[in-house]
């Protein structure tokens, strides 16, 4: 099991310069969560690799990156439900030719499906939130291993949720899709500790005001709520891991 950890980040001096020129791929990047951990990065002068399948909301989020902070970042127009396996091949190929090495993966790209019982629910969306939340990070990870393992000090992070480890009725293909996410990680922090620099931790941002969050709660009062940009030091935490972590779950 993923050691649970709570830090006070009142307690701790991030390292910004440990961004500087890292190459950093986010999936899930064009929206809350995703888009903070981005904004941030980039502010510290990383290269980011910004994946997603929004070709206008990339684009977006370019413009405002290179506004903001003058950098460029890469763009991968990639759909992690309907990609194959020779598109993940063909990005990781692209990446082998622009990057020496990938210093930073984080996977964030999560969808909800459909909250209702076990018995109705719908195959094809079953499939769709699976594709999306595990088998995904799961190929991505395996297809990018290569580059994580150029690097000196690599992070691979999986964005968690409290559903992937207090089952709840309803939330069907959502909650183990992240419970699989949580053994996916502990596997992987397990495999990699020995034979390679790769650190491998997840994080559970909890109660963030995001579209995924309105979408499972819609009647919640919105004022106890993080907003993204609350929780993005914790993921820089992760990313810059100073305390060198591995198989850890970072608790918000």
């Amino acid at each position: 099991m993923l050691q649970s950890q709570i830090i006070n980040l009142d307690n701790i001096t991030l390292n910004y310069n440990a961004f500087n020129n890292k190459s950093i791929l986010i999936t899930g990047c064009t929206d809350g969560i995703g888009k903070a951990v981005a904004l941030e990065c980039a502010k510290h002068n990383a290269n980011l690799i910004l994946l997603g399948k929004n070709a206008r909301k990339l684009d977006k989020l370019k413009t405002e990156i290179q506004e903001l902070y003058n950098n460029t970042p890469d763009l991968l127009l990639f759909d992690l439900e309907k990609a194959g396996f020779e598109h993940y091949e063909e990005l990781a190929n692209t990446l082998s030719q622009k990057h020496q090495k990938l210093d930073i993966l984080l996977h964030n790209a999560a969808i909800l499906g459909v909250k209702t019982d076990i018995n109705n629910y719908p195959i094809l969306d079953w499939f769709k939130t699976m594709q999306v939340n595990l088998n995904s990070p799961f190929i991505l990870t395996q297809t990018l291993l290569p580059l994580l393992k150029k690097s000196n000090q690599a992070e691979l992070i999986f964005t968690t949720a409290p559903e992937g480890f207090n089952s709840q009725a309803y939330y069907g293909a959502y909650a183990i899709s992240k419970a699989g996410i949580n053994n996916l990680a502990e596997i992987l922090s397990l495999e990699l500790e020995s034979n390679t620099n790769i650190n491998v931790n997840t994080i559970n941002p909890n109660k963030v005001l995001t579209k995924l969050r309105n979408k499972s709660f819609p009647g919640e009062d919105k004022r106890n709520l993080l907003l993204p940009e609350n929780i993005v030091g914790y993921y820089l935490y992760l990313m810059s891991n100073p305390d060198r972590l591995n198989g850890v779950c970072l608790d918000i």
